[in-house]
């Protein structure tokens, strides 16, 4: 099976057998700026990569269950795929079947299969990057919701009062680039496009306390969102994925954020989240399209 994972910055692929092990994988740079541009992509993959019986692939935007065709809804990140039927346009182009899955279920699917969902009935993946993303387990099926947009958790509003925007949803509050905007105010320090996640995260290892600070501040906004989950999922396990979950300080931040939070509530009915950090990082996406194209395969010879 060759896995695809399209994102805004990278498109990563795999070849995965049927245990679900990567023997092969690789990525580059995402510069496709149409619909045209990533299906050539994955043609050229598929060329090169030969000997292969389907291709799995995961993408932002909401993809219909029902939908044979793979029909990109929205596109979030790649917003020219909006209306492209990805999997049938891949499926002719190379002959082999073709499985299309958002990325956040692709996540979630992942991590169920072969990361810190395995074993677990429910659980809840909140992928932290440039919005957040993620998705719901439940009784060991993701969670597809009516429209096929469940766990979408960028487009829950902060503040009730105030008018939507992404300021005050969850897709801004509790992004990657909240956690810089925290730090480098704690830091008394300009916006600067050089200072990434690394560079974050090697001042607060350093133990610079206005760094520290910054992640604090952070990391309450995401024990607030999982505490208000916890109250309509009541999941198994959040676990903490994207590019900045590898950190171990961080995922410590948020389990000090969430009990502080619960020790300041009177009502003590509330459970105390279990969260952890997503196993598989950066590729839980690849597993996911990989399982979702296994499980469309088994119930296709049903």
């Amino acid at each position: 099976m060759l896995a695809i994972d399209i994102g805004g910055t990278d498109i990563k692929w795999a070849v995965m057998d049927d245990q679900l092990c990567a023997v092969r994988q690789g990525s580059m740079a995402n510069h496709t700026a149409s619909h045209d541009d990533v299906l050539q992509v994955i043609c050229r993959l598929k060329l090169v990569i030969s000997d292969i019986r389907g291709i799995g692939i995961s993408v932002p935007g909401t993809i219909r269950a029902d939908d044979p065709t793979g029909t990109v809804i929205g596109g979030g990140a790649l917003p020219f795929l909006d209306g492209f039927a990805l999997g049938k346009a891949v499926e002719t182009e190379t002959g082999v079947p073709t499985a299309v899955l958002n990325d956040g279920k692709c996540g979630v699917l992942g991590e169920y299969g072969a990361g810190s969902l395995k074993g677990c009935s429910s659980g809840v993946v909140l992928a932290l990057g440039t919005g957040v993303g993620g998705g719901i387990l439940l009784n060991g099926s993701v969670l597809q919701g009516f429209h096929c947009f469940a766990g979408e958790f960028s487009f829950l509003k902060v503040n009730m009062q105030g008018a939507f925007s992404m300021e005050n949803a969850i897709g801004g509050a509790c992004s990657w680039l909240k956690l810089k905007h925290d730090i480098l105010t704690e830091m008394n320090l300009q916006d600067d496009p050089k200072i990434n996640g690394y560079k974050l995260f090697e001042w607060i290892e350093e133990g610079n306390a206005a760094a520290v600070r910054g992640l604090h501040q952070y990391a309450r906004s995401v024990a607030e969102l999982i505490l208000q989950l916890e109250a309509v999922v009541d999941p198994e396990v959040f676990v903490i994925a994207g590019g900045i979950s590898s950190r171990a300080v961080l995922i410590e931040a948020i389990q000090e954020e969430t009990q502080k939070i619960l020790d300041s509530i009177p009502y003590k009915q509330l459970p105390l989240p279990r969260i952890k950090g997503a196993a598989l990082g950066n590729d839980a996406n690849l597993y996911g399209a990989a399982m979702h194209l296994r499980n469309m395969e088994q119930h296709l010879h049903q």
